[in-house]
């Protein structure tokens, strides 16, 4: 169905990324005629994402706010909101919108989101939270930032990263140089245009994410995401996963399980709230990391304008009755209200998650149909395909997910464990196949 003034509601998107089409599928449901903002794709991405749009616009630079405006205003027809649920898009998505007279969430607040610096500066300030931080380039002096941000060992990372995207653990001023060094050779290859952009800082200045690196230390404890939205009526829960299991060397994240215990997530919760609106978000569905310390909650990062990866949102509608992508767009075009469908499966429930074993250039997945037989899973998805290059082991690059049903922390695990042992991986690396080993649990 189309909305009786042909309104168009357009989705920004840079590096082809998934949930495009659902995103373009979930607009028209809505009434609207969805269309895209695109960074250069190849014609076949094209032509498939020209199946479920009314308008594709291609641009250069999809960072550029300028070129935003530009390619909405080539757009056939009234527009209902540009937006964008992709990290590097969703403030220049948001300010084109501004400009243009469109609904948008506050930009000031995606500044501060984006930017995780400026996240924990303003969360000590209004005292949600404890946690120093610190910024430090190449020559910057180290003693200053072991002093501001407390001892060994730390985490040095990009300020605006994504996922676990070169998060690195330092044991030693030695090893932070080291760090920083691998960092400032490093965003230059991958997602090398979310770090070419100056970012926000405050009410002047600014951050250069290809110079200038997050300091801030190695927090312990439990670690939650969480799933919601900030409305005009404020903060409305979604769903509370733990991450049962996340690797100490990558920071990959493998094993999620929805929070039973009312206090556990009260408390959560709690901190999650005071952070979104301390951070001053006004409309978005908000994706949220956070670790419970023996100090208290404290924030990883606030990714608004998205829900989570990794078949998150499957999740949430699958077990908690929630649509994460009608939400995504109801918040962007500031007309949210919550949607409600039929649970399919039962509580507890998670999901795991087997990576590619390096880079090269996937030939195909093997094992996939074998893991929907292992008891407690509901469903599996391979989130890749042949011709899929894995270009960095740095960033997170989901391979097979599965869903589970009723399992508890000690079944994820065993569901993860056979998971790993039926899941192979073909890939090319310059000329020659390789077979991933079965990983060794």
């Amino acid at each position: 169905m189309t909305a009786p003034d042909g309104r168009f509601a357009v989705l920004v998107a840079d590096q082809g990324f998934g949930a495009i089409t659902v995103l373009a599928d979930t607009m028209r449901s809505l009434g609207y005629r969805p269309a895209l903002i695109t960074g250069p794709a190849s014609q076949d991405q094209l032509a498939a994402w020209g199946k479920h749009h009314d308008a594709i616009e291609v641009v250069d630079n999809p960072y550029s706010e300028q070129a935003l405006q530009a390619a909405a205003r080539r757009i056939p027809g009234p527009l209902a909101g540009l937006f964008s649920c992709y990290d590097g898009c969703v403030l220049p998505a948001a300010l084109a919108a501004s400009a243009l007279g469109l609904p948008h969430c506050d930009t000031a607040a995606l500044r501060r989101s984006r930017n995780k610096y400026e996240a924990r500066l303003r969360l000590r300030e209004i005292g949600v939270d404890r946690v120093p931080a610190a910024l430090v380039g190449l020559d910057g002096d180290l003693a200053a930032i072991e002093q501001t941000v407390g001892p060994y060992p730390l985490i040095v990372k990009p300020v605006n990263g994504i996922a676990s995207h070169l998060v690195v653990k330092c044991r030693s001023r030695q090893e932070l140089r080291a760090a920083l060094h691998r960092l400032h050779d490093s965003v230059s290859d991958d997602l090398a245009a979310l770090y070419s952009h100056p970012i926000g800082l405050g009410e002047s200045g600014h951050t250069d994410p290809s110079s200038e690196f997050l300091v801030e230390p190695f927090l312990t404890g439990p670690e939650y995401s969480a799933e919601l939205v900030v409305s005009p009526h404020g903060v409305s829960r979604i769903a509370l996963l733990e991450k049962l299991m996340v690797d100490d060397v990558s920071f990959f994240e493998t094993a999620f399980l929805s929070v039973e215990d009312r206090a556990v997530s009260e408390r959560i919760w709690k901190f999650i709230e005071d952070a979104v609106t301390g951070i001053g978000l006004d409309s978005a569905m908000c994706h949220v990391e956070v670790i419970d310390t023996a100090e208290g909650v404290s924030l990883v990062e606030i990714n608004a304008g998205r829900p989570g990866g990794a078949r998150i949102a499957t999740l949430v509608r699958g077990a908690l009755g929630r649509d994460e992508m009608i939400e995504t767009v109801r918040a962007a075009l500031y007309c949210w209200s919550p949607e409600f469908v039929q649970p399919e499966y039962g509580l507890p429930a998670g999901l795991v998650i087997s990576y590619p074993p390096g880079p090269g250039v996937i030939e195909r997945i093997e094992g996939v149909d074998q893991c929907r037989d292992i008891p407690g899973v509901v469903a599996v998805s391979a989130l890749l395909h042949p011709g899929h290059v894995v270009s960095t082991m740095d960033r997170e690059c989901f391979g097979v997910v599965a869903l589970t049903s009723g399992v508890g922390s000690d079944g994820l695990r065993e569901i993860h464990r056979q998971l790993l042992e039926r899941v192979e991986y073909v890939l090319r690396t310059s000329d020659v196949a390789t077979v991933s080993a079965p990983v060794d649990t």
